[in-house]
């Protein structure tokens, strides 16, 4: 249901939906993740990207897939979308926004210095609990208006406009 209310909240931004080709990549360690968590994405189309226990693996490798994306796409027809609290990422937030990106972040930032260290550059921000706590009456809409017009899982898709979504996960 997660993956569901994220999309619901980036369908209103234009960031997913019909006529918008997207990912969304979920960083994370296996052996700290449920099976059923597991299954869950993996059965809403999410991309899953093992890490290791390794200290800041998660980070590397977002910065790498980040690297990766922008040496590929226009910053004319692309957006990121970054969902983590880790003030770590303000150096990439500030290289996309530079490079002409658009760069939407979702954080559950505690500490003030962090909230503004990680919104200073995105084009907007948001908060964790303002994105996830739909009401379900707004999912079943979702739910009824994304299956009329996409692929299925919620998320259209077509050449030409490009959606980046990429999310670091910390699962307990």
């Amino acid at each position: 249901a997660t993956v569901e209310r994220i999309s619901y909240f980036l369908k209103g931004y234009d960031l997913v939906g019909p006529g918008i080709d997207s990912r969304t990549t979920v960083f994370f360690n296996p052996h700290k993740t449920s099976d059923k968590v597991v299954r869950d994405l993996d059965s809403a189309s999410v991309e899953l990207v093992w890490i290791s226990s390794k200290r800041e693996d998660a980070d590397r490798k977002i910065v790498h897939r980040i690297s990766q994306e922008m040496a590929v796409l226009s910053p004319a027809n692309t957006s990121f979308v970054l969902i983590s609290s880790d003030k770590d990422f303000r150096n990439q937030i500030k290289l996309l926004t530079s490079a002409g990106y658009q760069v939407y972040v979702i954080h559950d930032a505690r500490h003030e210095n962090w909230k503004l260290s990680l919104e200073m550059h995105a084009t907007k921000a948001f908060k964790w609990m303002d994105v996830i706590d739909l009401k379900d009456d707004d999912l079943k809409n979702y739910r009824t208006d994304s299956n009329s017009s996409t692929s299925g899982d919620g998320v259209g898709v077509s050449p030409g406009k490009h959606r980046r979504e990429i999310e670091k996960a910390k699962a307990a």
